[in-house]
């Protein structure tokens, strides 16, 4: 059942309603709170040292 209703087509089978895809928005929101707070180009920097 974990999931299920992060599809909107199985949720809206399962309801009749189908819902509007919230992970991908919330991961999309997460992602930019950590590109905005998070220095990437450091990250990477030290990633091509190794």
């Amino acid at each position: 059942m974990h999931g299920l209703f992060e599809d909107p087509a199985a949720g809206g089978a399962l309801t009749g309603v189908t819902p509007a895809p919230v992970l991908d928005a919330t991961s999309n929101v997460l992602a930019d709170a950590v590109e905005h707070h998070l220095d990437t180009g450091s990250i990477l920097q030290l990633l091509d040292r190794r």
